[in-house]
C-alpha cells in the first residue's frame, strides 16, 4: 500500500507529489494526458506565451519613439507557434526530472476511485492510505443556438496550434477574453469582445476594467456591454439582432470542473459538476482529498498548488503553515494587472471603515522611460492603518504584487510599509508614493 495516491499531474497534482515524496512518502501519480495539466499545456504557459510573442509585435509599431525605424515588421505564425510549444516543452522537461529524481511513480492512464483505498489505473488496482483528486478543469460551453457549429472554439482550439484569424469575436470579457483580445489586437487583427455585464473583468477595481476598455479600445478593440447573443451563424454571431461577421468565435466563459468518469455517481458528493469539499479540503470519502478546478471556488494554478500543499502538509505532518486567505489574481495584458486582498468594490460592500492610497504610473521615473500606458496602484487600508488590499495596473504588477500578499498576511501597517527603501528608477517605488497618499486620505466611513 502506497501512502498517497494523486489523480491529475497539474501545478495541484505534481506540486502535491513533490512534496510528499519530500516528506519521504511513496507516492503514486496519475495523469491521462500530459503533466503540468492545463496550465502548462492548454493555459497559462501557452497564451502567456502568445502574449509576449505578440506584445514584442506590437512594440515594434512604436519603436520610433525611441529613435528605432523599422521598415516592416511581419509575422510568421507557425514561428510563433513553435515558440508557444517550446516553452512548453522545456518546462515539461523540467516537471519530469524532477518527479523522476524525486522517485514518484508517474502513470499515463485514467485514474477511477473505486473506494477510499483503492484506485484502478491501466486494468492495475492500487492500494493507497490517501487519494488526492487533482483533475482540474475544462472550458464551460454557452447553451446558445448555433455552439456547434464549426466556426465556433474553445482556448484549447486556438492554444492547440496558434493560426492567423483576421476577424475574432471573444464571447467573455474575463480573464481568458481580454488576454486572447490582447493578443489579436496587438498582432493587427479585428477584434470583438460580447459581454453581458456592464464592465469587463466585472469582479475587479472598477477603475482597473474601465482603464483597461479605454487601453483596448484605443487598440481598435470593439468592446459591446450588457450585450444579448441572438444566435451564432456560420459568418458570425447575432448580438442584440445585430450580425457581427467573424472567422472564428471564441467562446471563453469560463471553466467547468473535470470529474468525468472519476467515481461512480454515489461514491463522493458532487454539486454541479464540482466535488464537495470541507475546510481541509476533504471530500465526504474518508481520506479522499480534492483541490484545485475540480472543486468550487478560485480557479487560479497558484492557488490550486497552495491547496495541494496545505493537504499534503495537514496529512503527513498534522499541520499547514499555508496562509490561503488572501490569493493574488494576475492579467497579462499589455500592461499587467494585479489584486489582493480586499479592493474597493468589496470593501464598500462589507462595510468596511477604509481609507484608499493612489498612484499614477505617469509620474514613475521606470514607466516614463519604458513609454508605458496609463497605470495606477492602488492601496486599501482599515481603520487601524493596516493594509487590507491591493489594486495594480501597471508594468510588472504580477510581481509587484506579491509584496502587498506578504504584507496583508502579516498585517502590516501603512508605516511599516514606507520605513522600506525601494530602489530607483523602478516601477515598485510608487508602492510608497500610494501608501503615503493613503495617509492623506479621509477614513471612507460606512455607516451600517
Amino acid at each position: 500500500m502506497v501512502d498517497i495516491v494523486i489523480i491529475g499531474g497539474g501545478p495541484a497534482g505534481y506540486i502535491s507529489a513533490l512534496k510528499a515524496a519530500k516528506l519521504n512518502k511513496e507516492v503514486v501519480l496519475i495523469e491521462k494526458d500530459q503533466l503540468g495539466g492545463t496550465c502548462l499545456n492548454r493555459g497559462c504557459i501557452p497564451t502567456k506565451s502568445l502574449l509576449h510573442a505578440s506584445h514584442k509585435f506590437n512594440e515594434l509599431s512604436k519603436s520610433e519613439f525611441f529613435g528605432i525605424s523599422i521598415n516592416e515588421a511581419t509575422v510568421d505564425y507557425t514561428k510563433i507557434d513553435e515558440y508557444k510549444n517550446s516553452c512548453v516543452t522545456k518546462l515539461k522537461i523540467g516537471i519530469e526530472g524532477l518527479l523522476k529524481n524525486a522517485k514518484v511513480r508517474v502513470i499515463k492512464g485514467n485514474g477511477k476511485i473505486l473506494s477510499n483505498s483503492e484506485v484502478e489505473v491501466n486494468d492495475e488496482i492500487i492500494s493507497a492510505s490517501n487519494i488526492l483528486i487533482a483533475t482540474g478543469s475544462k472550458p464551460r460551453v454557452l447553451n446558445i443556438k448555433g455552439i456547434d457549429k464549426e466556426i465556433v472554439v474553445t482556448s484549447n482550439h486556438l492554444l492547440n496550434e496558434f493560426k492567423e484569424v483576421d476577424k475574432i469575436v471573444i464571447i467573455g470579457g474575463g480573464v481568458i477574453g481580454v488576454e486572447f483580445a490582447t493578443i489579436y489586437a496587438n498582432l493587427k487583427k479585428d477584434v470583438t469582445i460580447i459581454e453581458s455585464c456592464d464592465l469587463i473583468l466585472s469582479t475587479l477595481d472598477k477603475e482597473i476594467s474601465n482603464n483597461l476598455a479605454m487601453q483596448l479600445r484605443k487598440a481598435g478593440v470593439k468592446i459591446k456591454l450588457k450585450a444579448t447573443i441572438n444566435e451564432i451563424v456560420d459568418n458570425g454571431i447575432i448580438v442584440n439582432d445585430e450580425l457581427i461577421e467573424a472567422d472564428k468565435i471564441l467562446c471563453a466563459v469560463g471553466r467547468t470542473s473535470n470529474t468525468e468518469n472519476l467515481f461512480d455517481n454515489k461514491l463522493i458528493d458532487v454539486n454541479n459538476g464540482s466535488i464537495v469539499v470541507d475546510d481541509n479540503f476533504k471530500t465526504n470519502l474518508e481520506n479522499v482529498y480534492a483541490v484545485g478546478d475540480c472543486i468550487k471556488g478560485i480557479q487560479l494554478a497558484h492557488y490550486a498548488s497552495a491547496c495541494g500543499l496545505y493537504v499534503i502538509e495537514n496529512i503527513f505532518k498534522g499541520s499547514s503553515s499555508i496562509n490561503l486567505n488572501n490569493v493574488p489574481a494576475c492579467v497579462y495584458t499589455n500592461m499587467e494587472i494585479a489584486e489582493v486582498g480586499i479592493n474597493e468594490k468589496a470593501a464598500k460592500e462589507k462595510g468596511i471603515d477604509y481609507k484608499v492610497g493612489k498612484f499614477s504610473m505617469l509620474s514613475n521615473a521606470k514607466s516614463v522611460v519604458s513609454n508605458s500606458d496609463r497605470g495606477f496602484i492602488k492601496v486599501i487600508s482599515d481603520s487601524n492603518n493596516i493594509v487590507i488590499g491591493a489594486s495594480l495596473m501597471c508594468d510588472r504588477a504580477s510581481d509587484i504584487v506579491s509584496i502587498f500578499t506578504n504584507a496583508i498576511n502579516n498585517k502590516s501597517t501603512i508605516d511599516s510599509l514606507t520605513d522600506t527603501i525601494y530602489p530607483h528608477p523602478s516601477f515598485s517605488e510608487s508602492i510608497v508614493e500610494a501608501l503615503e497618499d493613503t495617509s492623506k486620505q479621509a477614513l471612507h466611513v460606512i455607516y451600517r
